[in-house]
């Protein structure tokens, strides 16, 4: 139905405006545009994106501070996991920590696009 359609866009943020309140209805291709052009993310408010946002600039920045901490200790760093098992890399080989965790970078800049 119409208005079910209308109740669906205003859950995934669609924000009513006066002239649909005038009129008493909804252009539902041009508010189901909007709705996706407001929103990247299918299933995702702007509201959650922005969290997604912050959250991936913490962990950003608490994996150069545990980086930093490492080299400062001399310490191992990650466990990782290759080719299916667990594997401990030395702090010198940045190169292999670096394409692992680019990979996880670009799974989840796939999720929150997609």
């Amino acid at each position: 139905s119409e208005f079910g359609r209308v109740v669906d866009l205003v859950k995934r943020e669609y924000r009513l405006k006066r002239q649909d309140w005038l009129n008493g209805s909804v252009d539902i291709a041009v508010a189901e545009a909007e709705v996706d052009e407001n929103n990247p993310a299918p299933g995702i408010g702007a509201v959650d994106q922005e969290k997604i946002e912050i959250l991936i600039n913490k962990v950003v920045s608490l994996e150069k501070k545990v980086k930093y901490l490492e080299d400062l200790l001399n310490i191992r760093g990650e466990t990782v996991k290759a080719n299916g098992q667990n594997a401990q890399y030395e702090i010198g080989d940045t190169d292999v920590l670096q394409t692992y965790i680019d990979a996880k970078r670009q799974q989840i800049a796939k999720i929150i696009v997609f």
